[in-house]
Order: structure tokens, then C-alpha cells, then sequence
């Protein structure tokens, strides 16, 4: 049985490294402008489905603004276009092999400076567009250079022309090395109110905490409606029990049971809004006993790891808001966890208990 184990163990962290190791397309969602924070210009926010390998922002006059997405296998055919501000006369959007580009033409007496970064969750690349005097510009502007060759979006032939003189490797070019899939770690902590079900007998639960080093990988996977989805896993020690039992095979107040716990759980969030990012949490997990004992009402404690069984297994389903704060995320959830195997294998102690719990945590990554 323990070599069972392992080797369930072991396939599952081959399946999930194999997983990791697939290269994901980049897709441009759509492309949208706000106003910037300080009133001074807007934001052209490009919506990927991951980060491009490089991108880049030049002028070449000062009505003109280019900006080019680099990328192997780059999709942007089906992109939603921004709808355009007062001061930007038009944008113009191209494609070609492994690049996606716009150039915007302003309207006359106004002077942007571009500047081009990754938002803070690496996902998105911002276009930022400062309002400037025409003499801001000077030693900025570059006559005469064109980023990309290719058609236009509206045009209804296909091209393959590839970027004039450029590459994701130009020297001008931005350099930003991305990795394909982002982790976070961090710790967590929480109460919980732990209980079991599939008996007879009375009892109350117990309440207690929970304490985790914790890790989430977020997938480069393009889903509609604003969604992405990630893994949720980490090391968890977690207390269990029940109290107030009238079952004659307990002579205690309260039966405790502590478990090692690993959930493996896919997590679907929504796009982060305003520094919020719903989710859910859903998967299975593993627990390894700790502890197992009943205590008396004079504080005695009867050890109960004979009776109980080793390894637990069952299902975990949460919701929870992910709070961006700086370069911390801020991590709240609500859990409700049921055991499917049966608390105890001595055949003459099994009554057919099975564990569950509800956690409220906490948790900060980084």
C-alpha cells in the first residue's frame, strides 16, 4: 500500500511538470485606453492570454506613435478593437509571422511620449501615452524608421512578411524575459470547524487552525470571459476531531485528530479588477495522520493511531478574492473539504466516519 502511494505520488508530479513544460500560444484579447491616474494621458492596455517574448514603442514624428508585440505564433486576428479618444484621429492595427502592431496617429497640436511595460501581474503590456509640449520630443523622435511591414488587419489577404529589420532579438528592442508560467509562494493560516458525517451518534465540532507553506501557478491559458486558470497546492498541517460524544466506544470530551495535508486544486480566477481577483478553488487532496487521541475530562489522552487510518483522502472546494497589494497578494478563502475514505480501520472501532471541515484562511504570496 505504501508503494501504491508513492507511485501515485510520484506520477502525479511528472503529469504536473509535463503540464508546465507545454508552450502556450500568445492571443491578444482585445486592446482598450483609459485615462491615466494623474490626468496627464492615457493607457493602451493590450489584453494577452500570456506575455509576448518582446515588444517595443518608437516615433518616428510626432504625430506618429508604433508599437510592436513580438512573439512566435502571435494570434490577433480576433481581437476587439479600443474605441478611440478625442486627441487619437486613428489607430491602425497590423499583422505579419510572429508579430502584432499598431500605429496611432494623433490628432494635430497634441504631443504624447510613449512608454511601454508589463503590468504587474506579467500578463498584459501597457502602452503608456503622457501628454507632452512639442519640445519634450526633441532627441526622442526617429525619422525615417518603420517597426513592421505588414498588412493590415482589415485587409482580407493573407501575408507572411515578416517585421523589416527587426527580430525579437533587435538590439532596440525591449528586452523582457518572461517566464511561460508565473508561481507565487507564501504562507497561510486559518480557523476551522471540523466535524464528521456518515454515523449515528452525537457530537459537536471541534474548532481549530490550520497552518500552510503554500504555492499557486498560474497557466498562460487563454479562457473566455476574462478567465485564467492555475494550480493551488502547498504543505498544510491541519486540526480535525469532534466533541461531545456520546458514542460508548469514546470515553473523552473530545477526539483530535491532526493531519499533513497536500490539495492539489485547479483555480479559476477572474481577470484582476482594481487590485480584486475572484476565484475558485476545486481538486482533491491527501492527508497523513499526525495525531489521533481522545482526551478525558481530566485531561488524560488515549492514543488512538491504531485504530485510526494513516492516509486520508478526499475532496476540496473553496471560494476566495485575491488582493493585490504592491508585489504581495493577499490571499482570503472560504474551504469545505469531505473525507471519502473511513476515519478508523480497526474493524470492531469503524462506525463508517468520514471527516469534513470548513476553513476560513488567510494567506500572503509573494
Amino acid at each position: 500500500m505504501n508503494f501504491l502511494w508513492r507511485y501515485l505520488l510520484v506520477t502525479a508530479l511528472i503529469l504536473i511538470c509535463t503540464v508546465l513544460s507545454v508552450d502556450a500560444q500568445v492571443v491578444l484579447e482585445r486592446v482598450s485606453i483609459t485615462e491615466r491616474a494623474d490626468g496627464q494621458g492615457v493607457v493602451i492596455r493590450n489584453h494577452l492570454s500570456m506575455m509576448p517574448d518582446s515588444f517595443q514603442v518608437i516615433q518616428p514624428t510626432e504625430n506618429r506613435i508604433q508599437f510592436i508585440l513580438y512573439s512566435e505564433g502571435i494570434e490577433g486576428e480576433d481581437f476587439i478593437e479600443a474605441e478611440l479618444t478625442d486627441e487619437i484621429e486613428q489607430v491602425e492595427y497590423f499583422i505579419g509571422a510572429g508579430f502584432f502592431a499598431y500605429e496611432i496617429t494623433l490628432e494635430e497640436g497634441v504631443f504624447y511620449l510613449g512608454n511601454a511595460y508589463p503590468d504587474v501581474n506579467q500578463t498584459d503590456v501597457l502602452l503608456s501615452l503622457e501628454r507632452v509640449q512639442a519640445t519634450d520630443l526633441a532627441g526622442v523622435l526617429e525619422p525615417g524608421l518603420q517597426l513592421f511591414e505588414g498588412r493590415p488587419i482589415a485587409d482580407e489577404e493573407e501575408s507572411e512578411t515578416e517585421p523589416a529589420g527587426r527580430s525579437p532579438d533587435a538590439e532596440d528592442a525591449v528586452d523582457v524575459e518572461i517566464n511561460r508560467v508565473k508561481s507565487t509562494f507564501g504562507i497561510k493560516a486559518g480557523l476551522t470547524s471540523a466535524d464528521i458525517y456518515g454515523t449515528g451518534y452525537g457530537r459537536n465540532p471541534r474548532n481549530g487552525s490550520v497552518f500552510a507553506i503554500s504555492a499557486v501557478i498560474n497557466f498562460p491559458t487563454y479562457l473566455p470571459y476574462d478567465l485564467s486558470l492555475g494550480l493551488e497546492t502547498g504543505v498544510y498541517f491541519t486540526q480535525k476531531g469532534f466533541t461531545d460524544i456520546t458514542s460508548t466506544k469514546f470515553t473523552g470530551i473530545e477526539t483530535e485528530f491532526d493531519y499533513v495535508e497536500i490539495p492539489v486544486l485547479a483555480k479559476l480566477k477572474y481577470r484582476e479588477q482594481n487590485r480584486f481577483s475572484p476565484h475558485i478553488v476545486l481538486g482533491p487532496y491527501i492527508g497523513f495522520l499526525a495525531n489521533a487521541e481522545n482526551v478525558r475530562e481530566n485531561g488524560e489522552r488515549i492514543d488512538l493511531d491504531e485504530f485510526t487510518s494513516a492516509v486520508d483522502i478526499g475532496g476540496l472546494a473553496g471560494v476566495g478574492l485575491d488582493i493585490r497589494l504592491g508585489n504581495y497578494i493577499v490571499d482570503l478563502q472560504i474551504r469545505q473539504s469531505i473525507g471519502f475514505k473511513t476515519l478508523f480501520n480497526e474493524v470492531t472501532f469503524n462506525d463508517e466516519e468520514k471527516l469534513r471541515q470548513l476553513s476560513l484562511i488567510i494567506g500572503l504570496r509573494f
